[in-house]
C-alpha cells in the first residue's frame, strides 16, 4: 500500500530531472545556433518633446525589433523558448544616438534572468556602452533604474508580454 501511494512521486521526481537546465552561455549558444524564429517584429519609435504653448516636437527616431530563440526538446517533443530579446536604435536631432539591447532569459516561459546594454554616443566621439544584469528573483537595484528614463521593471513586463504573445 505505501508503494502504491510513493509511486507517483517518485515517477512525478523523476521527470523532473529530465529536465534540462541551460546556463546561460549554453542559452546563448543555442540562439546562436538555432537563429531568430521572429520575423517581421519591428516598431517605430518617435521621440517628442512638449514645447510651451506650441505644441510637440519630434526631437528622435528610430527603429526597435523583437527577437525570440527555441530549444527543440526531443524528449518531450516539443520547442521550448530559451531567450528572447528587443533591440532599439534612436538617433535624436542634437546627432547622438541612443541603442538599448534587451536580452530576456527563460526557463519553462519563467523570465529568470535580463541583461540590458545601454549604448550611448554622440556624434564624432566615442561610445560609453554599459551592461547592468538583473536576476529576476530580486528587487532590480535602485541605480538601475536611475540610469534610465524609464521604469526598467515595466520595460522588461512589456517586452516579457510581447514575445510571450508569439510562443505556443
Amino acid at each position: 500500500m505505501l508503494i502504491l501511494l510513493l509511486l507517483p512521486v517518485i515517477l512525478f521526481s523523476q521527470e523532473k530531472k529530465k529536465e534540462r537546465v541551460f546556463s546561460l552561455q549554453q542559452i546563448d549558444s543555442i540562439a546562436e545556433k538555432n537563429g531568430n524564429i521572429l520575423h517581421d517584429v519591428y516598431v517605430h519609435i518617435t521621440i517628442q518633446k512638449d514645447r510651451l504653448l506650441i505644441g510637440k516636437k519630434n526631437i528622435g527616431e528610430g527603429g526597435g525589433h523583437y527577437s525570440m530563440y527555441e530549444y527543440d526538446d526531443h524528449l518531450k517533443r516539443r520547442k521550448v523558448l530559451v531567450k528572447g530579446g528587443y533591440k532599439e536604435h534612436i538617433t535624436y536631432r542634437d546627432k547622438h544616438t541612443e541603442e538599448i539591447e534587451t536580452e530576456l532569459y527563460y526557463y519553462n516561459k519563467e523570465l529568470f534572468f535580463v541583461r540590458i546594454t545601454k549604448a550611448f554616443q554622440m556624434k564624432g566621439s566615442l561610445s560609453k556602452k554599459e551592461v547592468y544584469e538583473i536576476d529576476m528573483n530580486k528587487a532590480i537595484n535602485f541605480e538601475i533604474n536611475e540610469n534610465f528614463s524609464f521604469d526598467v521593471q515595466e520595460w522588461i513586463q512589456d517586452k516579457n508580454e510581447e514575445l510571450l504573445k508569439h510562443t505556443y
